[in-house]
């Protein structure tokens, strides 16, 4: 098929020189090329027309006017006879051969429209979220990467597809998008060779051979710049913003074009609205984040509101995460007043010592149940959000904090710190759940207030809603903490690398800090009486989620053996090596009226089950853990142990912190990041996908090198445990 190219110019000699030697580079590559001025008052003319030689070059056209690139391609379009037509502007330097590839496409693919080269960096594509939403499509031995609309360069369509939608309209601020879009509502193929042919953009900033790279440049380049003009950017800040906002798009906005135009479009254009609506602009953000920052600074009388952690769910772990969360705000802000935005029925309050001091902080509940005029509930107090932004009058502010003592809990908060239960800021534990901490999250941002998101896991999110929903509440987040590094790398993609890499850090685990507090009824049955200096005390969490096969079960987290049956031989291991006694240890305490043996959760059980099998098999040799202890309780018990195993991350997190070698027996990923935060990573196995031979090597192992542990340990354990302490200082 026989190709038209039309080059279209307008000053800028420098990018012009590059793009046609480039164009012409291949010899052999066979096209028509037309070159277009459109009124340059640099040397652009006279180059064109006297220091090109090629005999591919059909005509040279110096406009007396502008008129833009739509008017130059219609003019080329149709007076040419070739079967293709494409434009390259003159700042893009395309692959040699890249007529060829798009020209092959366009020869088999009947209702290709128009097919183009990428014009970002390669690192710029996201192929994962590309695939994920359905946009690499096959046709004919081809794949494209399919887009309403493309890039206005680099480009090739079918001329009768060109006659079949008419001419282009004229001006010099006139686009393509528009155009293509009409194509793809009209059900051509619209989009990016793949695998990608790339261009480069001269014009991008990231390009070597960019003009446009400081403001001052920006404005001397602005009239002549398509973009620049177009987009109204006048200096590189908005240039940058603009750009992960498009990338975005392109990666992961939908293929059809139905939902560019209609309905759609204006729904996608409102909830942007409402988005941009709901929160502070940036510059307005950041500056009442300095201001907070600084007041802060100056009275440790902080208001700090603490969402996602609880001391009313029986599992210790969370526990210990509100618990140490506390713990890091009382280090920042000593005379810090806490507040614990909770999921009950009812205001509470709760009792915690903190440093050597005991603490009373309330804890109030945000609703989500059908009375909707709770005073407390989340509709009323987004209603309120909506209202103040509508009418940010401090009288009405104060007659509102009068009426509803929520609001004013809210209102007169200085910071929020969410955690989320550790890992359920996502979307696998159900929508019910993730809803539930997305709407609380979403208060503070309503309100414009201070969000630090404490040290956790983030995803994974299954859906696109939820990523979006993810997204959202991230980008407006003033701090964003990860537990594992690898958590840092998956947040700065999913917020597309347009964040402050500062903003996403990681910091270990909080419960790291966890204080152990010795209980005044300690119940461990002879084991204090028969413990020897050469005995070792190795602690054995028997977790009952996985004991009685996850909520289904029917081994609800896919483990490669019986669970039940891997504690047993776990025992029957440590009891052949000489001076081992093994304490059982529980690490979600049920209330009492619901300790009844075969309840999911319930550790003790689990536990109990384990150790009524062997007494007599093993006599004076095993021990349980028995009656009900609080966070910090349970860990001075775990630091009995000089061993620990355990398949509840946090109880062997609570032996780690204490300098005690654990091997984590795992389900779940979770487990590898907060062990590897302190450079003990290969103390985990995976227990959904190794048998029992291999469980019991591994043990062995750990077993044998526990003394070194515990050195690595006294290196790592100190420095994980300032970091974490930090977490709330500007200078961390």
């Amino acid at each position: 098929m026989n190709i038209a190219i039309v080059v279209v110019t307008h000053n800028r000699l420098e990018y012009t020189k590059k793009t046609i030697k480039r164009l012409l580079e291949d010899p052999t590559e066979e096209f028509d090329l037309y070159l277009w001025d459109n009124t340059s008052t640099d040397e652009t003319p006279e180059y064109l027309q006297d220091a090109i030689k090629d005999p591919r070059i059909v005509e040279v056209v110096l406009s007396k006017e502008n008129v833009g690139q739509t008017g130059a391609m219609n003019y080329v379009w149709a007076k040419t006879k070739a079967e293709l037509v494409g434009k390259l502007d003159n700042d893009c330097l395309a692959t040699p051969g890249w007529t060829r590839i798009l020209a092959k496409a366009h020869q088999d693919i009947a209702r290709l429209g128009t097919v183009a080269c990428w014009h970002y960096p390669l690192d710029e594509f996201d192929e994962n979220a590309v695939r994920k939403a359905g946009k690499i499509q096959s046709f004919d031995g081809h794949q494209i990467f399919r887009h309403p609309w493309v890039c206005g360069s680099g480009f090739l369509m079918k001329r009768k597809t060109y006659e079949k939608y008419g001419p282009w309209k004229d001006g010099c601020d006139v686009g393509t998008t528009d155009y293509f879009l009409k194509m793809a509502l009209g059900g051509e193929i619209n989009g990016w060779y793949y695998p990608l042919v790339l261009q480069e953009h001269m014009d991008d900033p990231r390009s070597e051979h960019c003009l446009v790279t400081d403001d001052e440049s920006v404005r001397k380049m602005y009239d002549v710049t398509y973009t620049l003009r177009t987009k109204k950017i006048r200096d590189m800040k908005s240039r940058w913003q603009k750009r992960p906002v498009v990338l975005a798009n392109l990666n992961r906005g939908p293929w059809q074009a139905k939902y560019y135009t209609g309905w759609r479009a204006k729904f996608r254009s409102g909830v942007k609205k409402i988005s941009k609506y709901l929160a502070c602009s940036n510059k307005k953000k950041n500056q009442l984040c300095q201001d907070n920052s600084v007041a802060l600074d100056e009275n440790n009388k902080a208001k700090i509101c603490l969402l996602g952690a609880s001391f009313d769910t029986c599992n210790m772990g969370v526990s210990a995460l509100a618990a140490s969360s506390i713990k890091c705000i009382i280090n920042r802000w000593p005379g810090a007043e806490v507040m614990l935005l909770g999921s009950s029925q009812f205001v509470g309050e709760h009792c915690l010592k903190v440093m050597d001091k005991e603490l009373r902080f309330p804890i109030v509940p945000v609703r989500f149940c059908k009375n909707i005029f709770l005073p407390n509930h989340f509709f009323v107090l987004a209603l309120y959000a909506f209202l103040l932004r509508l009418l940010p009058f401090r009288p009405l502010r104060n007659y509102l904090m009068e009426r509803n003592s929520y609001l004013k809990l809210i209102l007169q908060t200085d910071v929020f710190a969410d955690i989320t239960g550790g890992d359920s800021f996502s979307d696998i534990y159900g929508m019910r759940r993730f809803m539930s901490g997305f709407l609380r999250k979403l208060l503070p941002v309503m309100f414009s207030k201070e969000l630090v998101m404490l040290p956790q896991t983030y995803g994974p999110f299954k859906k696109r809603l939820t990523k979006f929903m993810a997204r959202y509440i991230l980008k407006r987040s003033n701090a964003i903490y990860s537990r594992d590094h690898d958590g840092v790398e998956y947040v700065r993609r999913l917020l597309d690398n347009a964040t402050d890499e500062d903003k996403v850090r990681f910091v270990p685990e909080v419960a790291f800090v966890l204080d152990p507090r010795e209980p005044s009824n300690m119940d461990v049955g002879s084991l204090p009486d028969v413990r020897t200096d050469k005995s070792v005390i190795v602690g054995l969490n028997v977790s009952g989620l996985l004991y009685y096969g996850g909520y289904t079960g029917d081994n609800m987290f896919g483990l490669k053996e019986d669970y039940s049956q891997t504690i047993c031989r776990i025992i029957d291991f440590l009891m052949a090596k000489k001076g081992v006694l093994v304490l059982l240890v529980p690490h979600v305490f049920p209330p009492v009226e619901s300790a009844d043996v075969g309840v999911v959760e319930n550790d003790v059980a689990a536990c109990h089950d384990v150790y009524k099998k062997f007494p007599a098999k093993y006599p004076a040799r095993i021990f349980m853990v028995r009656g009900t202890y609080d966070q910090s309780q349970i860990k001075y018990i775990i630091g009995l142990c000089d061993i620990f195993l355990g398949s509840r991350m946090h109880a062997c997190v609570a032996a780690l912190s204490q300098m005690i070698p654990a091997v984590g027996l795992a389900y779940s990923k979770k487990f590898y990041g907060v062990f590897d935060s302190v450079g003990v990573g290969d103390l985990v196995i995976d227990l959904r996908t190794e048998t029992e031979a291999s469980i019991l090597a591994f043990l062995e192992k750990v077993y044998s090198e526990r003394e070194a542990i515990v050195h690595k340990l006294s290196q790592t354990i100190p420095k994980a445990q300032e970091a974490i302490l930090k977490v709330f200082s500007p200078s961390l």
